[in-house]
C-alpha cells in the first residue's frame, strides 16, 4: 500500500465486514505468577479477527482472565459475548470510523472485555489503510516508551529480593510490587534497606480496607512512587477518604471503566494518577478519551496490562505514545508470559538495555503477527460470515 500524500490526508475507513472470528488459545505461562488474589499459571488468549470486503484483516486481543478475581468478566463471559451478540453485529455491515463500531452494541451493558477485541481490530485495520503505525492514528510521537517490571508476591522476602535485583540487572528503573495485607510494610521495607531510593510502586489489588489506615500510612515512609487500588473495586468515595489521609499518591485501576468514572474520582480527590487499561474500559477510544481528560486535569496516566499476548502487548505500547501517558507502562517484552506470543520470532517487541520499548513505524500494529501459529495453537473457533 502507497503512502498517503500528507497534502490530501483522507480519513481512512473501516469498510465492510464480511467475516468476523473469535479464536481461542490455551497458553501455558512460563512461570506462575502471584498476586493478591491467586496464582495465575495458564492463561487462553481471546482473540478476534476481522476481514473486510476488500481483504483487509484486523486483530483484536481480549485481555480477559481464566477466573472473575480482576472483573465480574472473564474469559468464558467474553466468549459468550463475542459468540452471541458482538460478531453476528459487524457481519455484512459497513463502517467508517470505530465510534460508528461501537454504537452497534451500545445498547449493551458492560462486557468491555469482549468489546475491546473487536473495537481494536478496527483499529488495526484503519492503521494499516492510513499506511501508518496505530501511534499515529492516536496523536503519539514518541518512537521510545518506558517500561517497568511487575513483580508478584514471594515466598519469601530473600526470594524477592532476588527479583528485585534480577529486574534491575536487566535495565528497569521502575519496579511495581504486588502487595496484600501482611505482605506489604516489611518486604517494601526490605527493598528500601538493599536498594536505597529506587522508583517503588506498590499493587494492592483491592486487598486492603479503610480500617487498615495504620498499616497504609506505614507506606508512607518508604517514598513510593505510587500505591494502585489499595481499596474495593467498586469504590471511589473511600479512596478519596484515604487520600485526604496519606501522603503517597493513589493510583486507580479497577475502580475506573468509564469516563464518568474518571471524571468523579478526579472531582472527589479519590486519586493522583489513573492505570488505563483498554480491555477494562471497553476499547482504545475510551482509554484515549479517559487519558486525555485525565491529563488535562493534572493527574498522572499510565498504561498496566492483562497478562496479554505479544498482540495484546503491540497495542498497549502503540497507545503509550500518545502524549497523555506519563508514567512507565507494564508493557514487557515478547516471550514474558509465554514461549510463543503470537508475534513472528524474528519480529519481537524487545526491551532495549534502558527498559525503553522503540515502536516500529510499520503500518498497524507495527509488528508482524504470526498467523500460522494463530492457526496452529486455536482450540476453538467461532465463524460469522455474510
Amino acid at each position: 500500500m502507497k503512502p498517503i500524500p500528507t497534502s490530501v490526508t483522507p480519513t481512512p475507513s473501516i469498510g465492510r465486514i464480511i467475516r468476523a472470528e473469535a479464536l481461542r488459545m490455551g497458553l501455558k505461562l512460563r512461570e506462575p505468577f502471584v498476586t493478591p488474589v491467586g496464582a495465575l499459571s495458564q492463561k487462553d488468549a481471546l482473540l478476534v479477527r476481522l476481514t473486510t470486503a476488500d481483504g483487509a484483516v484486523g486483530y483484536g486481543e481480549s485481555g480477559a482472565l481464566p477466573t472473575p478475581s480482576y472483573s465480574p468478566e472473564y474469559i468464558e463471559t467474553a466468549w459468550d459475548a463475542l459468540t452471541r451478540f458482538l460478531l453476528s453485529a459487524l457481519v455484512g455491515q459497513t463502517y467508517s470510523s470505530t465510534d460508528d463500531v461501537t454504537t452497534t452494541w451500545a445498547w449493551m451493558r458492560g462486557h468491555h472485555f469482549a468489546k475491546v477485541a473487536p473495537e481494536a481490530a478496527c483499529w488495526h485495520i484503519l492503521a494499516q489503510r492510513a499506511d501508518q503505525p496505530l501511534r499515529a492514528l492516536w496523536g503519539g510521537s514518541r518512537q521510545r516508551i518506558e517500561i517497568g517490571a511487575v513483580l508478584g508476591i514471594a515466598p519469601t522476602i530473600e526470594e524477592m529480593l532476588d527479583s528485585v535485583e534480577k529486574a534491575l540487572a536487566q535495565g528497569y528503573r521502575r519496579l511495581k510490587l504486588k502487595i496484600a495485607p501482611g505482605r506489604d510494610v516489611a518486604p517494601i521495607a526490605a527493598i528500601r534497606q538493599r536498594f536505597g531510593d529506587i522508583t517503588l510502586m506498590a499493587d494492592a489489588n483491592s486487598t486492603y480496607r479503610l480500617t487498615d489506615l495504620p498499616i497504609l500510612r506505614q507506606l508512607d515512609d518508604y517514598n513510593l512512587l505510587m500505591i494502585e487500588q489499595p481499596l474495593g473495586a467498586d469504590d471511589i468515595i473511600d479512596h478519596a477518604l484515604l487520600q485526604a489521609q496519606i501522603k503517597t499518591p493513589i493510583c486507580l485501576d479497577e475502580s475506573i471503566l468509564t469516563l464518568d468514572d474518571a471524571r468523579h474520582a478526579i472531582a472527589l480527590g479519590a486519586c493522583r494518577i489513573i492505570n488505563v487499561k483498554p480491555p477494562r474500559v471497553g476499547g482504545f477510544g475510551t482509554a484515549l478519551r479517559i487519558a486525555e481528560y485525565a491529563h488535562a486535569q493534572g493527574i498522572g496516566v499510565w498504561c498496566g496490562g492483562m497478562f496479554e499476548t505479544g498482540i495484546g502487548k503491540a497495542f498497549n505500547a502503540q497507545l503509550c505514545a500518545a502524549p497523555a501517558f506519563t508514567f512507565p507502562a507494564d508493557n514487557a517484552g515478547s516471550h514474558s508470559y509465554y514461549d510463543h506470543d503470537l508475534l513472528m520470532p524474528d519480529d519481537p517487541i524487545r526491551i532495549d538495555a534502558d527498559s525503553h520499548i522503540t515502536l516500529p513505524d510499520a503500518p498497524g500494529l507495527g509488528w508482524r503477527i504470526d498467523e500460522d501459529a494463530i492457526e496452529r495453537l486455536t482450540t476453538q473457533r467461532a465463524v460469522f460470515e455474510g
